[in-house]
């Protein structure tokens, strides 16, 4: 079992769906007052948020993609519940010009999604392949946490957070190789006690700065980092996350911009 199908039924508990589709609707609000969008892709969407989000404000065309199915079981659960209908498709982040192949005005990936990525080259490759799929002017938006302080600080602790009997608590070791371990325990509080489960998976984490150098590599334009989805300003010792956006050449010259990958 993967490790986030084994997530997948705690997972909007765990990360308060709920209390945060008002955050994610604000940052939705936010861009489309920036410039108009027709059409957006969510990458690595889990249980939809995102997707949701800007099918609510209004976007007519909405993909959500992710690699598991599990969590795109409960996007499309979420979907019908709010009234709304994005598009959800599984795929691999690596290679969403194999089941996108249409240009974009917003590409998301967001929720510390991109350190999946493992291999730097690959990280590389991911981005030009979102860069590839933008129409001329559209914007590309790639949320991590903020790894220049995680590092720096050597913060293990990502949260701690309870729902009624269940506390997830979600930390990291930091591995010699340059990547992390990310891992979630969850305790489960009953009459007899507790009961536990770990799991984990690897991470590379993304410095801001090599993420404004591997946007502008890409041909992105305007390329600006804020400190959270509110689009607040980036400090590299405070901000809890890390957001950077770069648009699309308004002639755009990209001549993969609708490439399989």
């Amino acid at each position: 079992m993967s490790f986030y199908e084994a997530l997948a039924d705690d997972y909007d508990d765990m990360t308060a769906f709920d209390h945060r589709m008002a955050a994610a609707e604000n940052l939705v609000r936010t861009i489309l007052r920036r410039r108009p969008v027709e059409s957006a892709v969510d990458v690595a969407c889990g249980t939809g948020l995102y997707a949701l989000a800007l099918a609510r404000c209004g976007v007519p065309k909405v993909v959500g993609v992710d690699l598991e199915p599990a969590m795109l079981a409960k996007a499309a659960r979420h979907a019908r519940n709010l009234g709304v209908r994005p598009h959800f498709v599984a795929a691999d982040m690596e290679r969403l010009g194999a089941v996108v192949d249409a240009s974009y005005d917003l590409i998301l990936c967001l929720g510390n999604s991109l350190p999946h990525v493992l291999d730097p080259s690959a990280r590389r490759r991911t981005l030009e392949g979102f860069r590839s799929l933008l129409s001329p002017g559209g914007e590309l938006l790639v949320q991590t946490l903020n790894f220049d302080r995680i590092l720096e600080k050597s913060e293990r602790i990502v949260s701690i957070d309870r729902n009624m009997n269940r506390e997830f608590i979600r930390f990291y070791d930091f591995l010699e190789s340059g990547l992390v371990r990310f891992n979630l325990l969850r305790l489960v509080w009953g009459e007899n006690g507790v009961e536990h489960d770990l799991q984990s998976t690897l991470l590379r984490p993304c410095l801001s700065r090599e993420l404004i150098r591997e946007f502008e590599a890409c041909g992105l334009r305007n390329v600006q980092v804020f400190g959270s989805p509110a689009l607040g300003a980036f400090n590299a010792d405070r901000s809890p996350t890390c957001l950077v956006t770069g648009r699309a050449p308004q002639e755009d010259a990209c001549p993969d911009r609708v490439r399989k990958l």
